[in-house]
Order: structure tokens, then sequence, then C-alpha cells
């Protein structure tokens, strides 16, 4: 936008009629945008990016600095989502998402998950790093209590995508003081719906009587 500059030239007359003084005046207009120069900037009402966006803070060099926030807010109160960039104890920058829920009280401190520039991973609420599975396909872990005997059916809460990748470790109570060994049952197949159970005292004798039982079921998320 270009300033326009004004310059007024004004006259006199006196009360005979003859010509007065004169002088002139010299002031500066802002610039008014045109359309086209306009078109060149995001609306605060919104509308589509088409090239990168940078949000820097020249002076976040000191521990637990950020660079500037980008928050997504809801209607509800407390509820946002925010991500940012933040230098840790280290000097090391990180990713960081933080999460609040309206569920939540207000005041409380919101979920925050890092990006690790660190580290190399996810870190957690705990400062824990995630779990990472090998492979590209996500991962569902299952924990299962029931109470079973040997040859049970035993669900799975929520059915996998495949049987591909699938582990299934069980562990049962004793039955009194007799331990109790947990398996899958020999000969019957698991599906993704579920498997068998296989339940025997030390002797290999099959157990008849329910025991508590408890499962944990590894595999590729529907």
């Amino acid at each position: 936008m270009v300033d326009y500059h004004v310059a007024l030239n004004s006259a006199s007359t006196l009360s005979n009629g003859a010509a007065g003084p004169s002088w002139t005046t010299s002031f500066t207009l802002p610039g008014v945008a045109t359309q086209m120069q306009l078109n060149g900037y995001l609306p605060l009402a919104g509308g589509a990016l088409t090239g990168p966006l940078n949000l820097t803070n020249a002076t976040a060099t000191a521990a637990w600095s950020s660079s500037p926030v980008l928050t997504m807010e809801l209607p509800a109160k407390e509820g946002f989502f925010k991500f940012y960039n933040q230098l840790d104890d280290s000097g090391v920058a990180s990713g960081v998402v933080q999460v609040h829920s309206p569920s939540q009280a207000e005041g409380t401190i919101p979920w925050n998950w890092w990006f690790s520039g660190k580290h190399g991973c996810l870190l957690n609420s705990s400062s824990n790093a995630m779990v990472a599975a090998p492979g590209n396909m996500r991962r569902l872990l299952q924990p299962i209590t029931v109470s079973a005997k040997d040859g049970d059916w035993i669900a799975f809460p929520i059915a996998f995508s495949s049987t591909d990748n699938q582990h299934i470790m069980a562990t049962a109570m004793d039955l009194g003081n007799a331990p109790v060994t947990a398996c899958v049952k020999a000969g019957y197949q698991p599906n993704i719906q579920g498997f068998h159970i296989g339940l025997y005292l030390k002797d290999g004798t099959p157990v008849t009587t329910p025991v508590s039982v408890t499962v944990l079921a590894i595999g590729v998320e529907a």
C-alpha cells in the first residue's frame, strides 16, 4: 500500500473585495489497499493457504521457551487443541501437542504429548515414551480378565482385522494350591474374534473348574 501525499492550496478575500493572503497545507493520507493487494492476505473470517505458514519467536532461546502457539478452540468451555515448538532443558526443540477436553475441570493441566527431538520418540503427559510397534500397521492391545475353564471360548472385546501378527498371552490363577498353566487350546486355531483357552494342572490334567484368567491379545487394528 502506498501513502497519498496531498497539498491543499487556499486563498482568502478581504472585506473590501481585495485578494487576501493565500497558503498551502500539505498532509499525508494512509494508503488504501487495492483488491489485488488484498488478495494476498488471509481474511480474518478464514480462507485457504496455498503456501507454508511460518510462526517465529526470534527471542525463544532459553530452556522451555517456545514458538508462537497455534490454538484451535471449541465453543465449549475450556475445550482447545494447541501445538507449538518448544526447547527442552538441553536446548533441543520438540513438537508439543496439547488437548484440553471440556470434560476436564476448568484450569486443570491439559493432556500433553511431546515429539521429542532429543530422544526421537513420542512422550506422553507423564514423560513416558509411547511403545513403538514394528512395521507400518496399527496395533491394538487388548487386556482381558475372565473366569474360564479348559476349552472355553474367550472373545476379544474388539475384533482384529486379521490373524497376521496376532499374539495371545495368557496366565491363570492357581486352583487351590495347584498351579495352572494357560495357553491357546491345542487343536483350535484362534481367529480375529477370539480363541479357545487351554488350562492344565501340572500333571497335564485339564482344569474343569472355572479359574480367573488374564489375557493380553495383540493384533492388527481393524
